[in-house]
């Protein structure tokens, strides 16, 4: 059984260097062997714990840290990239994948099942990780929705409605259960799976310069297709139309695949054909 610990992000388009670009908001995280999840979740405490650091055990590790978190006020800029980059190694140690949904709110949403662009990213990452499964069985674990119990329970209910209905595309009978919510304070695997989201959301928008050494480490751990494409299987950028040329900037796709036909890319009618911040 597979275990795909997700969290959610937010971008807004004021720092964005690409041409064009809108506001983003993300869903993804990391996927680990059941097996797995016990030594990843000790490991990761174990580094916080450790004398480099001395991370509080209820202290959440994020990308964006807020100013008056224990983490912005202890730890140095250069120490929080530090720790950045060693979890994502010990992710990689643990043979993590990762998988991200990336949408444009201002734009039409990919499933007629979403009821906002937040679910519609959820849905989107829900397929990846039913797809990614294939025979096998998997749990979803969600960082807990912000906005009280309220907006966190409502949150839930539509994951259960959605695993019982799926979408046009799939199905999700092989997702035990629905998708449930943990703090992210009471878990390290769920502060991993921020980290992933962020920066890769990060890169897409090319809003943060800090995520570029850490996404080198993320990119190996997006699935890929038979035809070694990762973009559309492990990373998902939707609309597709408007941003498919990104995944040959970003992940160095050289084909994107779309109901079996492959298509060389950068495809020159598209946006970004010549650069990954140029619009033309």
């Amino acid at each position: 059984m597979k275990v795909f610990f997700a969290d959610d992000s937010k971008v807004s388009a004021s720092p964005h260097p690409r041409e064009k670009m809108n506001d983003l908001v993300s869903v993804g995280g990391v996927v680990v062997d059941a097996d797995a999840v016990c030594s990843l979740e000790n490991e990761l405490q174990e580094l916080c714990a450790s004398q480099d650091y001395q991370i509080p055990s209820r202290e959440n590790v994020k990308w964006s840290p807020t100013k008056k978190s224990w983490l912005r006020k202890n730890l140095s800029g250069e120490q929080r990239q530090d720790l950045y980059g060693k979890f994502l190694d010990i992710a990689a140690q643990h043979d993590c994948q990762t998988l991200v949904a990336i949408c444009d709110p201002t734009l039409s949403m990919a499933t007629d099942e979403a009821s906002n662009h937040e679910m519609d990213a959820t849905l989107l990452a829900l397929e990846r990780f039913s797809t990614y499964l294939g025979k096998e069985s998997g749990l979803v674990v969600v960082s807990r929705p912000g906005g009280g119990h309220k907006e966190a329970d409502k949150f839930l209910c539509e994951c259960v409605e959605l695993k019982e209905s799926g979408t046009a595309f799939v199905k999700f009978q092989n997702l035990a259960q629905a998708p449930f919510s943990q703090e992210a304070s009471r878990s390290r695997i769920l502060q991993l799976a921020d980290l992933v989201v962020s920066i890769t959301t990060s890169k897409v928008s090319h809003s943060s310069g800090y995520a570029d050494k850490h996404f080198e480490k993320i990119v190996p751990l997006f699935p890929e297709s038979s035809r070694g494409v990762k973009g559309g299987v492990g990373l998902k950028i939707h609309p597709s139309l408007r941003y498919r040329n990104l995944y040959h900037w970003i992940l160095g796709d050289a084909y994107y695949v779309e109901r079996n036909m492959g298509t060389p890319l950068p495809q020159m009618d598209k946006p970004y054909c010549k650069s990954s911040e140029r619009w033309r």
